[in-house]
């Protein structure tokens, strides 16, 4: 569960629970709040995670879906503008924005919807449920390319960027 928009979250989940009780799935989907945790204690919600539902925009850089992916979640909701920057569509023929992307070493790390569409959020919510329960093959790969996502925005890495950054920068090259 999300830290932010919490109101779209529990109109996610409602929705979710009376499509789920209407197809007769009877396995049992618990959602777990991190709102107002530690971070010690989001770090030991996300082990028992296996879906992280990003409710979070507009944003910079969204940090919790980064933690989620880290810690093994695959991760359904929303991007904000700055999640582009690393989130990558699992479904090609799904939402990506209109925008250029930059290249990036992953592929498909998670399901994102655009800002707001709560249905679409739903569908995808369901479609990650059901890889999930049915131990479908391409959840390996998404959980793979989430970690190498998730290992790309290390503190050290992004140390080593932003001097870069200010090496050119200082030496009037081009940046």
């Amino acid at each position: 569960m999300p830290r932010k928009n919490s109101a779209l979250a529990r109109q996610i989940i409602q929705i979710f629970n009376q499509i789920i009780q209407k197809k007769g799935i009877s396995h049992k989907i618990n959602f777990l709040k991190i709102e107002n945790l530690s971070q010690e204690d989001v770090a030991k919600v996300f082990a028992k995670a296996h879906i992280f539902l990003n409710t979070g925009f507009p944003e910079g850089c969204p940090l919790p879906p980064l933690e989620a992916m880290a810690s093994g979640c695959l991760v359904v909701g929303f991007t904000g503008f700055g999640g582009w920057d690393y989130m990558r569509q699992i479904i090609p023929d799904k939402y990506i924005p209109s925008f250029p992307l930059r290249s990036v070493a992953w592929q498909g790390n998670g399901f994102f919807s655009a800002d707001g569409d709560v249905m679409d959020v739903v569908f995808n919510l369901e479609l990650a449920v059901q890889w999930i329960l049915e131990k479908d093959q391409k959840l390996n790969k998404v959980l793979e390319n989430a970690y190498k996502t998730a290992c790309a925005y290390s503190l050290d890495i992004q140390k080593e960027s932003f001097l870069n950054f200010i090496k050119k920068l200082i030496s009037n090259d081009s940046v």
